[in-house]
C-alpha cells in the first residue's frame, strides 16, 4: 500500500471521527445543555393557557409564565401539541422545559419529570341542548353518543365513569378546541357531551342553548410540569411556587380571571343581553364612542356599564332618585355639567366623564393602579368614594388586601351591617350591591369582548370598538 493510500485512509478516519463528535456533541448538547436565557414551553390549547376570549389579560396560564421569565431573567418561548403524550415525551426527550396543559395528577412516576402544586381546581359537567330533554338518570349516558373534546382526561372520566354504571359509554372524540363541542351541541347534533366547569363559564355565554345538566362530584387540579433535566431551572421552578403559591398576588391573578363567573346563570339575562346588543346598542354607539375617545376609557366596559346601569333604557329611574342611561343623581350631573339626564347622549358623556374623574382619583390618592383601579372606580360610581374609601379602610384593619378588588369584596358587605359600619366615617352603605354591581359589570364585559373577537353576528356592529380601546389600557 503506497503512502499516499494510508494518507488517504487517515484522512477518511479523521473526518469520519470529526462526523461523529459533531453529531454526539450536539445530541449531548441538545439532551443537556440549558440554554439560561431560554424558556421552552410546551401548551395544550385552551383558553386557560392563551385566551381569546377574555379583555383582562393574555390568560391565566401566560400571565404566570410572564411573572416567572420576568423574575428570573428568561425568554418564554412557546409551542402547541396535540395531545398529552407528544406534551410529556418531549419534555422527557429534553426538547421542552415546561409543560402546561391537563396535566392534572403527577401519577406518571417518571424522576424526568417535577410537578408543581395544584393550584387551580376544576370539575367534570355534562351538558346538553335546552330543547332536548336533560339527563334524567347518570344511565342514560349509555344509550347515547356521547361528545367529549379530544383530550386523554376527558376520555379517562367516561371510561372510569362507565365502570361505575356497568355499561359502556359511546364517545365520539372533537377536535380539541372547546368551541366546536359547544357549537356541536348547540346545532342539535348529539344529546350530551362532557365538558369541565371552567371551561363551561369561559365558553356557555355565547352558546346559550349549551344547559348544565349533570356535575360530577369529583375534582380534579391542574399542576405545570418540567423537566427535571436541568437542576438549575428546576430549582428555579420549585423556589417560583414554593414563594408564589398563595401570595397575594396569585390570589389577584386567579380573581382577576375567574372572579366575576356567577355562581347561577341567569339566562334570560344572557338572552336579553344579546338582544340589546344587536337591536338597541346601534342608536347609542357613536355616543358611546364618542365618550371613550374623549376620556380614555374602553368602549366595551361603557356598553357594559350602560347594560347593569338601565339595560338601555334612557328614561329608567330607580328609587334612589338616579337617572338615565347611566343613572346620574342630580349632584352629579351638576357636577360633570350636563342638564338633561334622560337625554342619551349627555347621560353617556356625563357618566363617562364622572368613572374618569373616579378613576383618576383613585390612581393618584390611593396608588390603585391597572384593572384593580377601574373595579374600584366602578364601585365608587355606584356607593360613592366616601364609602369605598371606608371599605379600604375596614379592609386595612382586617388585614385583608385594600389596595386589590379581591380584599375589597370581601369587606363591602360587611359596611351593611352595624358592628362594621358604625366603625367607619361615613356609615351605612350597601355593600352587597357594590360587589353585585361590579362583579356583573365585568362579566358583561368579558361576554362583550368574546362576541367582537369571536365575530358573531349580535355584535357586527362592534368590530369598531375594539380600534377605540386606549393603547394603554387599562393603565
Amino acid at each position: 500500500m503506497s503512502v499516499k493510500s494510508l494518507s488517504a485512509q487517515k484522512l477518511l478516519l479523521l473526518l469520519i471521527f470529526i462526523q461523529l463528535v459533531l453529531i454526539f456533541g450536539h445530541i449531548y448538547y441538545q439532551l443537556y445543555y440549558w440554554p439560561k436565557e431560554n424558556l421552552r414551553i410546551v401548551y395544550l390549547d385552551s383558553e386557560r393557557v392563551k385566551s381569546r376570549l377574555s379583555p383582562y389579560g393574555p390568560g391565566l396560564e401566560q400571565e404566570l409564565v410572564d411573572i416567572f421569565c420576568r423574575q428570573n431573567g428568561l425568554k418564554a418561548t412557546w409551542s402547541k401539541v396535540e395531545n398529552l403524550e407528544e406534551g410529556l415525551k418531549k419534555l422527557r426527550l429534553g426538547l421542552a422545559d415546561l409543560f402546561i396543559g391537563l396535566t392534572t395528577k403527577d401519577e406518571f412516576q417518571d424522576d424526568r419529570i417535577r410537578f408543581g402544586p395544584a393550584y387551580l381546581r376544576n370539575n367534570f359537567i355534562v351538558v346538553h341542548n335546552r330543547f332536548r330533554f336533560p339527563l334524567r338518570r347518570p344511565d342514560e349516558l349509555c344509550r347515547v353518543v356521547v361528545f367529549i373534546p379530544d383530550k386523554e382526561i376527558f376520555e379517562q372520566k367516561l371510561i372510569s365513569y362507565q365502570k361505575k354504571l356497568s355499561c359502556s359509554i359511546k364517545a365520539k372524540r372533537l377536535i380539541p378546541k372547546m368551541e366546536k363541542l359547544y357549537q356541536a351541541i348547540t346545532k342539535n347534533k348529539a344529546r350530551f357531551a362532557l365538558t369541565d366547569r371552567i371551561s363551561f363559564n369561559h365558553w356557555h355565554p355565547y352558546f346559550v342553548d349549551v344547559r348544565k345538566t349533570y356535575s360530577f362530584d369529583d375534582t380534579f387540579d391542574y399542576k405545570w410540569c418540567w423537566s427535571t433535566r436541568y437542576s438549575e431551572l428546576n430549582s428555579m421552578l420549585t423556589v417560583f411556587w414554593d414563594n408564589f403559591f398563595g401570595s397575594t398576588e396569585f390570589f389577584r391573578l386567579k380573581e382577576k380571571y375567574y372572579g366575576f363567573f356567577p355562581s347561577r346563570i341567569d339566562y334570560y339575562e344572557l338572552d336579553h343581553l344579546m338582544d340589546i346588543v344587536e337591536l338597541v346598542l346601534p342608536k347609542y354607539d357613536q355616543y358611546i364612542l364618542e365618550a371613550a375617545r374623549l376620556y380614555n376609557i374602553d368602549p366595551l366596559l361603557l356598553v357594559a356599564m350602560i347594560y347593569q346601569e338601565s339595560h338601555f333604557n334612557p328614561r329608567a329611574k330607580s328609587k334612589t332618585g338616579v337617572r338615565g342611561l347611566l343613572q346620574l343623581s342630580l349632584d352629579t350631573a351638576s357636577y360633570v355639567g350636563i342638564s338633561n339626564r334622560i337625554d342619551p347622549e349627555q347621560s353617556i358623556l356625563g357618566g363617562a366623564k364622572y368613572l374618569r374623574f373616579l378613576g383618576n382619583k383613585i390612581i393618584k390618592e390611593k396608588g390603585v393602579n391597572g384593572w384593580d383601579g377601574w373595579f374600584f372606580a366602578l364601585a365608587a360610581y355606584n356607593q360613592g368614594p366616601g364609602h369605598l374609601y371606608d371599605a379600604m379602610d375596614l379592609a386595612k384593619r382586617l388585614k385583608k388586601d385594600h389596595l386589590s378588588w379581591m380584599g375589597l369584596k370581601e369587606v363591602f358587605p360587611l359596611l351593611s351591617y352595624k358592628k362594621y359600619y358604625r366603625t367607619v366615617k361615613r356609615g351605612y352603605c350597601r355593600g352587597f350591591e357594590a360587589v353585585d354591581y361590579v362583579q356583573s359589570i365585568r362579566y358583561y364585559y368579558y361576554i362583550l369582548h368574546g362576541l367582537v373577537v369571536l365575530g358573531r353576528p349580535e355584535a357586527k356592529h362592534l368590530a369598531s370598538f375594539l380600534d377605540f380601546v386606549p393603547p394603554d389600557w387599562p393603565n
